[in-house]
């Protein structure tokens, strides 16, 4: 069985700010009471059809609206769980390594982190998902956590060649 935290990796979750996980399960509420409002609608027609056609013409007319808001507010999910998150000044090619020391590019107020924390890259989770580790000057850990490589910055500590 996955744990929520794997399982938000797979997703891509794990790197989403609070407000856009927010975001995306009010539109996972929107999407249930979309559906809730069709089956209403189409059971309230379908106990009418026999009885009152103009009122069960309506309450057809009102499922296939709430049908067609549903299809429309998944579609509109789809859309925002697939959008690029964040953007970032590196080149999107940029592979990082075991060891790299990188330096986080935006605040993580929920995982007490902040822009221009140091941490160093600990595994590779994906082509530009990263496990960082965040230590104090001592080395003890404070913080661990998956980020993609459009939250980090590289640091380097001599002369870089520039392409």
């Amino acid at each position: 069985m996955l744990s929520s935290l794997s399982m938000s990796r797979r997703l891509g979750v794990a790197s989403w700010s609070q407000r856009e996980k927010l975001l995306l399960l009010a539109g996972l509420g929107v999407n249930l009471l979309f559906l809730i409002a069709q089956a209403v609608a189409l059971g309230y027609a379908l106990a009418l059809l026999g009885r009152d056609a103009k009122q069960s013409g309506l309450a057809f007319t009102l499922s296939a609206g709430a049908g067609m808001l549903f299809l429309l507010s998944c579609l509109l999910l789809i859309w925002y769980t697939r959008r690029p998150k964040h953007q970032s000044n590196m080149p999107a090619k940029i592979h990082l390594h075991i060891g790299d020391v990188v330096a986080l590019i935006e605040d993580l107020p929920r995982q007490g982190l902040r822009s221009g924390q140091v941490g160093t890259i600990v595994e590779i989770l994906t082509d530009s998902a990263y496990e960082v580790e965040f230590s104090d000057d001592e080395g003890h850990t404070y913080a661990t956590l998956a980020l993609t490589v459009k939250q980090l910055m590289v640091l380097h500590y001599g002369p870089v060649e520039v392409a």
